[in-house]
């Protein structure tokens, strides 16, 4: 018997419903299927079992940028970075939520800010991808993905499900870097 990826999860989360991993597991599910309100949600739940799961706001932030509620995704990056030992990538993160919600200012000085970073703490493609993402730079956000496509980001493989993405489908470049990931025979996911 084929189960999809929902149906895993949530046997997963039946047995052990206390595991905040599997618990952020049911939300990425959700939020690939587009129900980033139920992703929200789970999120919220697990955290309330694990406050201080590190890996919280890089779930919860997409998903609440995705649902429209920009000001919360802005407030929880903002709670999180001074949390987290490697805080660019939620300050891109950060920058792409204020970009969403219309504060360009903001999100360019973040900008700003990640692309002078040192060498050596440079931020990762994917992340300044999604930061030109929002602010609606298309042809940046090609850039540091074929950067990121050169690096072998493993996020990648995310192309064609992460809804931050969506601005970039369509666009033949789109096409060539899914193809260049191996991701063409993929399907999108279908929800049920």
């Amino acid at each position: 018997m084929v189960r999809n990826a929902t149906e895993e999860v949530n046997v997963a989360h039946g047995l052990d419903p206390l595991s905040s991993t599997i618990g952020f597991g049911v939300g990425w599910v959700k939020y690939f299927l587009g129900d980033y309100r139920a992703a929200v949600g789970q999120y919220e739940e697990t955290l309330k079992q694990d406050p201080d799961f590190v890996l919280a706001p890089w779930f919860l932030g997409p998903a609440l940028v995705q649902a429209g509620d920009y000001g919360r995704a802005i407030e929880v990056c903002e709670t999180w970075i001074p949390r987290v030992r490697r805080r660019n990538g939620l300050i891109a993160l950060l920058a792409y939520a204020q970009a969403r919600a219309g504060l360009r200012e903001e999100a360019l000085s973040n900008l700003d800010l990640l692309e002078s970073l040192a060498p050596g703490k440079e931020i990762a493609p994917d992340h300044l991808a999604l930061v030109h993402i929002g602010l609606g730079d298309l042809d940046r956000a090609f850039e540091c993905l074929d950067r990121a496509l050169h690096q072998r980001v493993w996020y990648l493989a995310f192309l064609k499900v992460d809804p931050a993405f969506e601005p970039l489908r369509g666009d033949p470049r789109y096409d060539r870097l899914v193809s260049e990931v191996g991701l063409d025979d993929t399907p999108a996911p279908t929800s049920n």
